[in-house]
């Protein structure tokens, strides 16, 4: 729930973008703002 609060999206949000089967439903502003309160580096979510 904190970070859901602290990139501005609902908890239901988040666990769907979570999910393995649901990673499309993610825009790239929110990619980012969950890069910058996790504090790591963006392309790092494209890492196999």
């Amino acid at each position: 729930m904190d970070l859901a609060e602290a990139v501005d999206v609902s908890s239901d949000h988040l666990k769907r973008i979570e999910a393995a089967n649901d990673r499309n439903n993610i825009s790239l502003i929110t990619l980012y703002k969950i890069s910058v309160v996790l504090g790591v580096r963006i392309d790092r979510f494209f890492e196999e």
